[in-house]
């Protein structure tokens, strides 16, 4: 059911687990002080326990309980894009609990840049908030996805679309490199352009939610054809995903189009790759898609 801030903050406080909007997609978010609420996070979404979370935080002063040290580096990346779609992981604090870190020593941190869910953590403190969705499924961008997503059976805060769309940029620092476990609307130019001395490193980590290969899926088969040609030469018949030339807006639709599209009478999705452009955000919206996809049979 969809509940106001007041009742949001009050289950949160609880223990309960809560939908609440942010900029990227809508979270699942517990509070971290408790290990039973962050337990109802990995139970509701069917998440299994290797896969970290990410921490949201309202405020600065909040990375004293979580991080062990906040570089001046680090400081450069918070002061330019904070609040904002960029998670940062880094070494973590002893309270900070292993539920959420799957057993690492490191934890990752954003400050989510949306003015409904900043009152929440203002007033609950910090939460662990992974997509709100079932594990491996398409992230929700709206209220009602989340609803549906979970039968009806987990309380949503409705703050509208979200404006990004598609999950933040993960990256950690370490030395004078950045290793960058996710792409999302912070690019590796804007990366650069931030921190100029350091080098950008693609990596995947156990550390980064979202490395798994399959990820994203929607309800039924999503089918990529490089070209329009080999899109004719497969026999079948199906539904196009269809996006616009400008990467900001189609980041925004994709997984509302993909949900859209699987609810319809369709055998599959199919997503003609050749009729984009190319520039780093497309690259993220690619990566979503390619796990998101189905082997053509």
């Amino acid at each position: 059911m969809l509940v106001n801030l007041q009742i949001a903050t009050e289950k949160l406080k609880k223990g309960e687990v809560v939908g609440i909007p942010t900029e990227t997609v809508y979270g699942l978010a517990a509070t971290i002080y408790k290990e039973d609420a962050l337990k109802k996070i990995f139970q509701t979404k069917k998440r299994p326990n290797f896969d970290p979370l990410i921490i949201h935080i309202s405020n600065l002063d909040q990375l004293e309980d979580i991080f062990l040290e906040v570089t001046p580096a680090m400081k450069i990346l918070m002061e330019r894009f904070w609040p904002g779609p960029l998670t940062l992981i880094s070494k973590k604090k002893e309270t900070i609990s292993s539920l959420i870190t799957a057993e690492l020593d490191t934890v990752a941190v954003r400050m989510p840049d949306h003015e409904k869910t900043l009152k929440i953590i203002n007033k609950v403190g910090p939460v662990a908030a992974p997509s709100a969705n079932m594990f491996k499924k398409t992230s929700p961008t709206r209220a009602k996805h989340v609803l549906e997503n979970f039968e009806h059976k987990v309380s949503v805060y409705d703050g509208g679309d979200c404006d990004v769309g598609i999950e933040s940029t993960i990256i950690e620092l370490s030395g004078n490199k950045i290793y960058l476990y996710r792409k999302g609307k912070i690019t590796k130019e804007n990366l650069q352009t931030s921190l100029p001395g350091f080098t950008i490193e693609e990596k995947t980590s156990p550390a980064a939610p979202g490395q798994m290969k399959d990820h994203y899926q929607p309800n039924k088969p999503l089918y990529i054809f490089n070209s329009i040609e080999e899109k004719n030469n497969f026999s079948e018949h199906g539904i196009e995903l269809t996006l616009t030339q400008d990467s900001g807006l189609s980041a925004r639709m994709l997984y509302k189009n993909l949900i859209d599209l699987s609810q319809g009478p369709v055998e599959f999705i199919y997503f003609i790759r050749s009729k984009y452009p190319k520039d780093e955000l497309w690259e993220a919206i690619y990566e979503r898609l390619e796990k998101a996809s189905s082997q053509v049979p």
